[in-house]
């Protein structure tokens, strides 16, 4: 189990002539609560929900990127981007790629905010063919 210990850690930083405060709490592990102890972990709890273009743009905003770094990183003009973020243009397989790779993350995440893993029924897997059995 995590509890919170008194204080805090508060960080500042400015950006673009605005100052964002970031306050952290710091934790300490109760004895006998090791690494892996499944009573230290817990769902979260969904806030929102967001379409592929809202979740493009959160996750820019979480790794403190404009439109036009992202577009740079990306290799995807930043109109698009902006479109994208505004549900006007679809994202896309090959979109998302591009832009998963430059903001650090899975595609799935932008593609799928929505997914949750107790409405997955499992995937089943492929059954194998037959020796012998070609095209």
């Amino acid at each position: 189990m995590i509890e919170e210990e008194e204080g805090s850690l508060t960080v500042f930083s400015a950006r673009e002539g605005q100052i964002q405060m970031k306050t952290k709490m710091k934790t300490k592990m109760k004895k006998g609560a090791g690494p892996g102890t499944r009573s230290e972990f817990r769902n979260a709890t969904p806030r929102a929900d967001l379409s592929p273009g809202q979740m493009l743009k959160t996750i820019r905003e979480l790794q403190e990127m404009t439109q036009v770094e992202l577009a740079a990183a990306s290799g995807i003009d930043q109109s698009v981007i902006s479109a994208m973020e505004h549900g006007r243009a679809a994202i896309g397989a090959d979109r998302a790629r591009k832009l998963a790779r430059a903001l650090r993350v899975h595609p799935a995440v932008i593609l799928f905010p929505d997914w949750k893993v107790e409405d997955d029924t499992g995937a089943q897997p492929v059954p194998k063919r037959a020796a012998g059995g070609g095209r």
